[in-house]
């Protein structure tokens, strides 16, 4: 109970009197690949997935994802999650038409919110492009 308490405690700091929030928001979302991946191939692909908590402000919305993993660093979080939290971004931006401007992963086993910031974009960026010559060779 004590985990509960205290990720609430600290997911609440995310939520002022003026937020929405919204809990374990299904989305289905279908971009073209070249939106999602560095290629120029226009198929559409299905991303379909569960936001646990969209904190939703009037020119801005915060993505919070939770994770139960045992990774003991941040960094860690980071590598892993971030990509999945990247495309729930695209895909809440693409049906609220409002920018996402924090993905969060608040760990359980760290007792933390992780902020994923923009600079992972780079890393992003790789990891597409790994994913899209993954996709190219098993065609």
């Amino acid at each position: 109970i004590k985990k509960i308490e205290t990720a609430f405690e600290k997911v609440k700091s995310l939520i002022n009197e003026n937020s929405e929030f919204l809990t374990e928001k299904q989305f289905m979302f279908y971009p073209k690949l070249c939106d999602v991946l560095p290629t120029t191939l226009t198929n559409n692909v299905l991303v379909q997935g569960v936001v646990d908590l969209m904190v939703i402000n009037s020119d801005e919305i915060y993505v919070v994802d939770y994770k139960t993993s045992r990774i003991s660093s941040p960094k860690g979080f980071i590598d892993k999650y971030h990509l999945q939290l990247e495309l729930y971004a695209k895909a809440i931006e693409s049906f609220y038409k409002i920018p996402v401007t924090k993905k969060i992963i608040y760990s359980f086993y760290l007792d933390q919110l992780i902020i994923i910031w923009q600079l992972q974009k780079i890393s992003i960026i790789i990891m597409l492009w790994l994913m899209r010559n993954i996709l190219i060779y098993y065609k």
